[in-house]
């Protein structure tokens, strides 16, 4: 169905011709009425956005939170480039470690941008939920993988991933296999979980001989590596399911004197 300026009039019961000076200035005076006419609007989906021209562009957010291990230069980095051949510019957002109003804090940013990106892993489905309630049909998406997404999402495959490089491993040779998984809170901790162990199931002469639970940090390499030297297992291959993981592995693994891919 096709929004039209008088369901915003029906749903805010402001009259069809304020409804139409609002939406059509230019600049916007955030008086309580023009708050609801444009909450309304976002709501049921009404296109209201300046379009953009030759000195216009569309404001994206990019809304962050930052943990150890992530790569946010790449992603960043992509989303510049991406708005260098658009008519569009991206607006980074930091969120604090400790934002008990994050939700409330999303959906003021619809007020004030064309579109939102979230990179939040700590976001649950209820926040998700409680977000899509209060913009509507505004363009909001997640950029982290969701067993079960309740918004938009775009996302690399995690699972995929997972399963590639233990398939990678076998090509190289390998029949024994090791893991150290990620946050069972996280769902790409999972799937790379998941799809490299399904590899490593469906074929018989494949073993997955040593596991660790670790947590996307550097230090649970480390510990990793301790737990992996008592078993004096070798001629294996480990997938450390993060960079900073991995790193605090191969650190470990140096400094006693292993050499790394032997």
């Amino acid at each position: 169905m096709r929004v039209t300026l008088k369901h915003i009039s029906d749903d805010t019961g402001l009259s069809v011709a304020t409804v139409s000076r609002t939406l059509s200035r230019k600049e916007r005076n955030h008086t309580p009425n023009e708050e609801k006419i444009y909450t309304s609007a976002r709501k049921l989906g009404y296109p209201f956005f300046t379009k953009a021209g030759e000195n216009h562009q569309l404001s994206i957010a990019l809304v962050m939170k930052l943990f150890e291990g992530e790569f946010y230069a790449s992603l960043m980095n992509g989303f510049y480039e991406a708005s260098e051949s658009s008519v569009s510019e991206i607006i980074f957002s930091y969120v604090a470690k400790q934002n008990d109003n994050l939700v409330d804090d999303i959906i003021n940013l619809s007020k004030k941008h064309n579109g939102i990106c979230l990179f939040l892993p700590s976001m649950t489905d209820k926040d998700y939920l409680k977000i899509k309630e209060g913009v509507g049909q505004y363009p909001v998406l997640s950029l982290l993988p969701s067993k079960n997404p309740k918004i938009d999402t775009i996302c690399f495959d995690s699972y995929r991933g997972g399963y590639m490089l233990a398939k990678h491993f076998e090509e190289q040779g390998y029949k024994k296999f090791g893991f150290i998984s990620g946050p069972s809170n996280r769902a790409d901790a999972l799937f790379r979980k998941n799809g490299f162990l399904n590899h490593i199931h469906e074929n018989d002469n494949l073993d997955l001989v040593w596991s660790f639970e670790g947590d996307f940090s550097s230090s649970s390499g480390k510990a990793a590596f301790a737990d992996f030297k008592n078993t004096g297992l070798n001629d294996i291959a480990i997938f450390g399911s993060n960079d900073y993981t991995c790193f605090g592995f191969m650190k470990a693994a140096i400094e006693s004197g292993y050499k790394i891919p032997d």
